[in-house]
């Protein structure tokens, strides 16, 4: 499995864990950029590493080399945690995860399948993986509402 590789410029390291609120909405990324199919973020929550990977393979391994694949989230945020049985104080605990975190309306990823028509099948697979509710959408939808 390949490591995920933590962000390479960080302001702080050890940064507070905030709130993710269910009634913000993401308007900054509404439409797809690049794909033809894609998952957008029906509620708010936060993404691992290891799930995004996970649909890395599985998406890899379905589409083969003529599918192209974008993620439009990257985990920067990271989690600390003190070790078990350790007494209070004596500073803020060790990194044990990095995370994105995604708000309603926030598209999550792209793809263009080799074959038309195999996209929408592909994510409804895709949408089991994320620990969020997602909804699949096509370009298509958004040419005829611009019109």
């Amino acid at each position: 499995m390949k490591k995920f590789q933590p962000p390479k410029i960080i302001t702080k390291k050890k940064q507070h864990k905030g709130r993710i609120q269910n009634n913000k909405y993401n308007y900054f990324s509404f439409f797809l950029k690049y794909g033809v199919a894609g998952l957008k973020a029906k509620e708010s929550g936060r993404i691992t590493p290891k799930q995004l990977e996970s649909v890395r393979r599985f998406l890899s391994r379905q589409m083969g080399r003529d599918g192209i694949i974008w993620f439009m989230v990257f985990p920067d945020v990271s989690i600390t945690k003190k070790p078990r049985e350790v007494r209070m104080g004596k500073g803020k605990g060790n990194i044990v995860v990095w995370i994105a975190k995604v708000y309603r309306g926030k598209i999550l990823l792209e793809i263009v399948a080799p074959f038309l028509g195999n996209e929408f099948s592909l994510l409804k697979t895709v949408q089991k993986k994320f620990p969020i509710n997602t909804k699949r959408i096509l370009f298509d939808q958004y040419l005829s509402v611009e019109q």
